[in-house]
């Protein structure tokens, strides 16, 4: 298996279905072809997970996120396999992304850094661009993108982003992020959005 790469969104615990999610990345292009497993549970540690056949997913039920912890994989255009953790915590709700970097990289291409940004600066304008809607207009609360890394969520965002453990991309909104200016970060301003990008780490001889 080859690197992962993660992205984690949060909002506000609010009604949103799978079939919301499905809607807006359909929107964009990106089309979910299979479903090939779903399961619920009740914590991390996957107590009394419940598998569910995919043919009886009912994907406008918008409580699912918020009673249990879903795991669902799934296909999008056919070709690339990804991942989806939800789980909720401190009435925020995570969705938690994951998709192999090898599905995004020719075989014969070693230079992944290209298409992780290019990912990276996709995801970002998607985002974007859904806080002019519903539920994202009001519930968003910020993403993280990186390369196996872990963003746990709390009241804290300024702590959340310099987490050295957290993802190499933060969006947040504008109303929380304007104020939050970081020296190891460069920062950019969008239509809805402030985007804070990790400086590369260097090595002092």
């Amino acid at each position: 298996m080859g690197a992962l790469m993660e992205m984690n969104i949060f909002l506000r615990k609010t009604n949103f279905s799978f079939q919301q999610l499905f809607s807006l990345l359909a929107g964009e292009g990106l089309q979910v072809s299979s479903i090939e497993h779903m399961s619920i549970f009740d914590d991390w540690h996957y107590t009394n997970e419940v598998h569910i056949e995919p043919s009886v997913i009912d994907l406008d039920a918008s409580d699912i996120f918020l009673q249990k912890f879903t795991l669902m994989l799934f296909t999008i255009n056919q070709r690339y396999k990804c991942s989806l953790i939800t789980s909720f915590e401190d009435n925020c709700l995570d969705l938690s992304f994951g998709l192999q970097i090898n599905d995004l990289v020719p075989p014969d291409d070693c230079d992944i850094d290209d298409y992780i940004q290019t990912l990276y600066d996709k995801t970002t304008d998607i985002i974007n661009k859904q806080m002019d809607e519903q539920p994202f207009h009001d519930d968003f609360i910020a993403a993280s993108m990186g390369v196996e890394f872990v963003a746990n969520f709390h009241n804290d965002l300024k702590a959340m982003v310099t987490d050295e453990n957290s993802g190499s991309r933060w969006v947040l909104p504008k109303r929380t992020g304007k104020n939050i200016v970081l020296d190891r970060f460069t920062r950019k301003e969008k239509s809805n959005s402030i985007v804070l990008t990790r400086l590369p780490y260097t090595r002092c001889i």
